[in-house]
């Protein structure tokens, strides 16, 4: 799965744990016996080659945005550790204000709320329109995300204002008007029914954006990275004329011999080939 066309950074940390938990099982129940110590040095080197992909935020936002895992791959964690579940909401929560951060930075003259037509979406607005999706039938919208929309979702006027007590509480509003809406998604995405294993993640982002238009900006950013460069492989080099959808799990020895015929029996156009 992890060299598939549309696989994403959803599979790695699930990959991981199979694999680890494979090792373990192998060693306790005696299922290669006789190799005891060799599994007992794999245990140890997964741990400390594999432990930075598990520690990664990005790896964890990606597996945690795919609706197939949600809270399932980290239902074992223990408390505390980065990918518990009170963890990851904490991440989500701080990715996003650190998103809208950005976007509202980069508007111009760094005020927020002033949208190109004068536009000004509050959080509540946002989190009673998502109330309102129906769950058993969400609209069909594109998975074109609008930067700028999602910048401007939780925006408000920072004009300025006299006394610096004031001033700081009207900063501090958009933040924790953000924080409440995320947990309201967050609360709706928990209970929504698991994606089968044959769905498509980006599929089912598109159809339900618009019950959570807060986490599919951040679905959008780590859902869509790649675990491989497989695939990059394919568009940027001579492997792209050799791997194709119905022969992707070629050997890799098979696949240089492939490439370095695909290339070089062009230069030798008056051969007769034999086969």
């Amino acid at each position: 799965r992890m060299s598939e066309q549309y696989a994403n950074s959803s599979e790695i940390i699930p990959q991981i744990k199979k694999l680890k938990l494979y090792v373990t099982n192998s060693f306790t129940k005696g299922k290669l016996s006789g190799l005891g110590t060799t599994l007992d040095a794999l245990s140890k080197s997964l741990d400390t080659r594999l432990e930075i992909y598990l520690q990664n935020p990005n790896c964890i936002l990606g597996t945690f945005c795919y609706p197939r895992y949600k809270y399932e791959a980290f239902k074992n964690e223990s408390n505390g550790s980065a990918r518990s579940p009170e963890s990851i909401e904490l991440l989500v929560i701080e990715k996003y204000i650190k998103y809208e951060d950005e976007m509202r930075n980069r508007q111009p003259g760094g005020i927020a709320g002033d949208g190109p037509e004068g536009e000004n979406d509050s959080a509540i607005n946002v989190t009673s329109q998502s109330e309102e999706a129906d769950f058993g039938g969400f609209p069909d919208t594109s998975f074109d995300f609008d930067s700028w929309a999602h910048a401007q979702l939780f925006s408000r006027d920072r004009t300025s204002q006299s006394g610096s007590s004031t001033a700081a509480t009207s900063s501090q509003q958009p933040n924790t008007l953000t924080r409440l809406a995320i947990q309201n998604e967050l609360a709706k995405y928990k209970i929504c029914d698991n994606l089968d294993r044959e769905g498509d993640p980006f599929t089912w982002w598109k159809e339900h954006k618009a019950l959570f238009p807060l986490l599919s900006v951040l679905a959008e950013k780590y859902l869509s990275c790649p675990p491989s460069s497989v695939e990059s492989e394919c568009l940027f080099s001579e492997a792209g004329l050799v791997y194709s959808p119905h022969r992707s799990r070629l050997r890799a020895d098979t696949g240089e011999k492939l490439i370095f015929l695909n290339f070089n029996l062009r230069l030798l156009p008056k051969l007769e080939y034999k086969y």
